[in-house]
């Protein structure tokens, strides 16, 4: 505890410092904010492994030029200063949004990105949410009414590129800069897209123990991933690829684009690679041949993921009675609610919520019962030992294992204590019989 509440400071106090300086360069987030061109600003020269033979990736893609790919459109809609905050940033949650998704992104505001639930939970770890969105060309109301929608929420951006499917590679080019250029000192970042549901509950707790990881500079703290070497596909409707853009057979390991979170170290990492490295869609294996020429591992969490294939049930996964002790954590939406995202994201999430609520109220009824208990008579530790074995694994029925081992945790050191206290009584008690009996005699 005391180590997570050291960890704690360190990184509030290394926050502060690169806040200040990032302050000081305000002139050049001013000058991006008005639009002006991004060219490779942020740019890191950052060198390419060396193309190994028995890789699935071309040569090519190892031997292109530097700044072959140096994405310079403009931004549009900004919201600059929303990672300036007296409070580092735990984590950066990158929504890759489509401009017509009004609805998913009110969804998701009023669910696992609302403001109001991650403050009051999760006070200590500051979480920002922003929707990344392209250009809807000539559609003058729909820009007019998202540009009033980043007036509104102050979590919408925009580049100039033309919003589409196939444009996702541009869009999370997108990310990878913007977390780079405006919020570098972000400890994790999240890049998602609109139709995944997160237990923020389940993930903040589990990105906190991934920073004691020795890896996790190096390597995708939360993926679902898709290992080498899974076959190209060149016919298919959604994901179809020419062999001018990819002419290998077969994909490197890559993190599927629905979700993942890595360090802000590597996020920066793939970007200054993105800029020496062709671009093509689909945008999930691009991102895998980034990382092989970087060198960058993948915590393969695909446990953690539900209903991202037809072989999964969102609602079956998160409806289970085993959920809370699950490593189940992101639900994605569309594969099961091509039609209803919005109302699935709002079904899965209340669903979240009523597991969370229900645990929380069985923990307290427990703590009641327990503390009257002890205030009320001596408890002897088998008594204790008893109470704590029925009370945790048949009333919580395993609900939530990490609320379970800290409960038994304490009451097994309580118990030990008393148990202690009662010998050490019972042989102060009998050595006093011992030395008075002696004397008699």
């Amino acid at each position: 505890m005391y180590m997570m509440d050291l960890d704690y400071i360190l990184m509030e106090l290394t926050a502060s410092f690169i806040l200040l300086a990032f302050a000081m360069t305000g002139g050049e987030s001013s000058a991006l904010a008005a639009g002006k061109t991004w060219g490779t600003k942020g740019y890191d020269n950052i060198e390419s492994r060396p193309w190994d033979p028995k890789s699935p990736v071309p040569e090519i893609f190892f031997k292109a030029g530097k700044q072959c790919n140096p994405h310079p459109y403009k931004l549009t809609i900004n919201q600059p200063n929303v990672c300036i905050t007296e409070k580092s940033v735990f984590l950066l949650v990158l929504v890759r949004s489509k401009i017509s998704h009004i609805d998913r992104r009110a969804t998701l505001r009023k669910t696992w990105l609302s403001p109001g639930l991650l403050n009051r939970h999760f006070p200590e770890h500051n979480v920002v949410p922003l929707f990344l969105v392209g250009s809807p060309g000539n559609n003058t109301t729909a820009q007019s009414a998202l540009e009033k929608e980043g007036t509104l929420h102050k979590d919408v951006i925009q580049e100039d590129f033309i919003d589409s499917y196939r444009n996702l590679t541009l869009k999370t080019t997108m990310a990878f800069k913007w977390a780079r250029l405006y919020c570098p000192h972000a400890q994790y970042v999240m890049v998602g897209s609109d139709e995944v549901v997160v237990d923020v509950f389940k993930l903040i707790p589990f990105l906190n123990a991934q920073q004691f990881n020795k890896d996790v500079l190096n390597q995708f703290s939360l993926c679902y991933l898709y290992p080498c070497c899974t076959r190209v596909w060149r016919n298919h409707p959604k994901y179809s690829i020419t062999k001018e853009d990819y002419e290998g057979s077969a994909w490197p390991s890559y993190c599927s684009g629905t979700a993942y979170v890595a360090h802000s170290n590597v996020i920066h990492k793939l970007y200054s690679m993105s800029i020496d490295t062709p671009a093509f869609f689909p945008d999930d294996p691009w991102i895998g041949i980034l990382s092989e020429k970087i060198g960058l591992g993948f915590l393969d969490t695909h446990e953690s993921f539900a209903g991202i294939s037809h072989k999964q049930s969102v609602i079956k996964s998160f409806t289970s009675n085993t959920y809370l002790t699950s490593p189940v954590m992101i639900g994605v939406t569309d594969y099961d609610f091509p039609n209803s995202v919005p109302e699935a994201l709002r079904r899965v999430w209340n669903i979240i919520m009523d597991h969370h609520q229900n645990n929380a109220s069985k923990v307290k009824a427990f703590k009641n019962r327990y503390h009257q208990e002890l205030n009320e008579t001596y408890i002897d530790p088998r008594k204790l030992r008893h109470m704590l074995e029925q009370e945790i694994y048949y009333q919580m029925g395993y609900s939530s294992m990490v609320i379970n081992l800290i409960i038994i945790a304490f009451l097994a050191f309580l118990a030990n204590k008393l148990y202690s206290w009662h010998i050490r009584k019972s042989n102060q008690y009998l050595g006093k019989i011992v030395k008075v009996g002696t004397k008699h005699l």
